[in-house]
Order: structure tokens, then sequence, then C-alpha cells
């Protein structure tokens, strides 16, 4: 390009004006035009490059996902904005859980009492019994509870304790091997016998669980029905926050929440509703401290003394009147507004 400039400056001076308007009309720009041309492209390739780089950058969002994955930590605990989620957990849990508002506080008074660093830190974060009839939401309350607290609806626990009502069923609950009174010394020093200890290889189901998962809330559905050498072991973790399986792995429990529910004392409940009649009254939907106190004498004789002492709340909860149950069923159906973009809509009637 230069030189052409050249060129044309030294036929300007020998009076050559043709060659001169031919290159400065015919070569020079062409070559400007190209130049131009390459600029514009080169700057464009920088611009796409510089978004290539800005869509790399990571930030504090990303890096939280990223550990949340690989440690099972929710992202709720890395984020400096967790203690505003905390001073909304009563609100947030009301909205999506009817009728129960007397166990919402509850919980939320324990949850808040441990973050603020006002009990033991050894031991989990909360303890409670759910009390009352079936479909009243002591489940339901579990799984929102784990939702606000953990971020997802799967860090949730569910073990149904009717299905350990044997006293070896506890190596299948925490991979202990089980002590068998028919088991011979020669068993024992034999190492070709093929009989072995039930569930001593196998990896047990809660400590696994919370191995893999060590935020979460942990739900014993029908807690009455476990055989008793199992409250030795629960008695244990809510004591320390620990426990050793099996393998002689310690198992740390200190950031989950324990909810046992029962069905003890449901009759009670349910003569009332049954029976408006009767000079025992349930009013406004709760439950009298008489009926209370029929409950908690059937409890008292299913569970032991040490349990009650390890528990952070009983919670009783109320049976639902038809104002509620109504509202419950509009809950649900907001879970179906997915359904419109599939053109199917679903309308409610009073009569349904």
């Amino acid at each position: 390009m230069e030189n052409l400039r050249v060129e044309m400056t030294h036929a300007g001076r020998e009076k050559n004006l043709a060659l001169a308007n031919v290159i400065k009309y015919g070569a020079v720009s062409h070559d400007e035009k190209e130049i131009t041309e390459t600029e514009h492209q080169i700057t464009e390739e920088n611009k796409q490059q510089q978004a290539r780089l800005s869509n790399n950058i990571i930030g504090p969002n990303i890096i939280h996902e990223i550990v949340s994955r690989r440690t099972g930590i929710p992202t709720s605990e890395l984020s400096q904005a967790q203690h505003h989620r905390l001073l909304k957990l009563n609100e947030n849990l009301r909205k999506k859980v009817v009728g129960q508002d007397d166990a919402i506080d509850s919980i939320t008074k324990v949850v808040l009492r441990h973050k603020g660093e006002f009990s033991r830190q050894n031991q989990p974060i909360g303890s409670f019994l759910f009390l009352g009839t079936h479909g009243v939401g002591k489940t339901e309350l579990a799984k929102t509870l784990a939702l606000e607290l953990f971020d997802s609806t799967e860090s949730i626990i569910c073990i149904d304790m009717s299905k350990y009502t044997e006293s070896n069923s506890i190596a299948r609950l925490v991979s202990v091997p089980p002590i068998k009174s028919s088991f011979s010394i020669a068993q024992l020093i034999d190492e070709s016998s093929d009989k072995k200890h039930v569930g001593f290889e196998q990896d047990g189901e809660l400590t696994e669980a919370i191995r893999r998962q060590p935020y979460a809330v942990i739900l014993f559905n029908k807690i009455e029905k476990t055989h008793p050498q199992i409250w030795n072991t629960l008695l244990q973790v809510l004591d320390n926050g620990r426990l050793e399986d099996g393998k002689g792995q310690t198992v740390d429990f200190t950031n989950t929440i324990f909810v046992l529910t029962s069905n003890i004392g449901a009759q009670y409940i349910l003569e009332e509703v049954e029976n408006q009649s009767s000079s025992i009254k349930i009013s406004n939907g709760e439950l009298s401290q008489t009926i209370k106190n029929r409950i908690m004498k059937e409890v008292r004789l299913c569970f032991q003394s040490e349990f009650f002492n390890r528990l952070d709340d009983i919670v009783f909860f109320q049976p639902l009147n038809i104002n509620q149950l109504s509202s419950i069923v509009h809950l649900q159906l907001k879970s179906l507004e997915c359904l419109k973009e599939k053109d199917i809509e679903i309308n409610l009637t009073d009569k349904a």
C-alpha cells in the first residue's frame, strides 16, 4: 500500500496524470476497501471472542452449584442470603401447608434457635414427634421443610419403620451385624461356612443415605411400630449427632432434622370429629387440652422416658375443616397449571 502511494506521487511529479489517476482510483482505492473490510472483520471477531470470554466468567452462583453437587451441601447453606430465607421460613411454610400453624411455629422456633447457635451444636438441627390422624399434613410439612431449608424436595429421607419390627432389622438400617442367640461359636470361626450376619456386607439404609446427602430431613413414619433395639440407636444419634456403622465409619447427623410420625391416639380425635355433641369439644378445629392429655397418655406407654428428653418438641396436628380442605385442593390444582401448555384446562366447581 505504501509503495503504491510512492508511485502515485512520483507519477504526479512526472506530469503522468493518467498513471497517477489509475493508481489513485484503481489500485489504492481497491486496497483501501480491502483494508477497511479486514479491519471490520477483525473488530467483529474481537467482539465475538469477548462475548465468549464473558460467558465463561465463573460467578458465585456457578461456584455454589458446583460445590453443592460435589459435597451434598445445599446452595442455601453456601449463599449469604440464607438468613433472609430463615427469617421468612414461617411465612413460606404457611403458604404451602394449610391448617397447621402451631406445628409450623414450633418447627420454626427450633430451627432459628439452632441457626442462631443457641442450642448444642453436636446434635441434629431439630427432632420432632408429629402426632395426628392420617391426611392432616405431617408428611407434607416434612417435605416442605426440606424444600425451604435444603433447596430440594429430594432432601428428605423417608423410612417406613413398620419394616423394622425385628431385632436384627437394625442391620438394614445402620449396617450393624445383628446378634443372634442361635449363632454358634463354630459358625463364627468357620471361614468356610456360608452363613453370615444378615446385612453385615450391605450399606445401612439410613447411614448410607446421610453419607451421600448430609443435609436432609429424616422422616420416620409409624415410629411406634419399630423394634425397641432400634430405639437405643436412635437415642444415640439424637444425643450425640453421630453414629458409627458396621464398617467403622462415623456418620454425621448434625445437619439433619428428625421427624417422627405416629398415629397413636388418633382414635380420640376421630371420635370427637364424628361426635360433635360429646362433652369434649374440638373448638375451631383445634384439639382441646383434654384430648391432648389422652393422646399423651397413650404415647407414654409406647415410648421410653429417655426418648422424650431428647425431642425438641411434640407436635399435635389439628383436624382439618371443610374450608381448609378446599384450600388444599386449590393448592394442588396450581401444580397442574403446566397442563395449559398442552391446551388442557381444569375447571373446579363448588359442587365438586
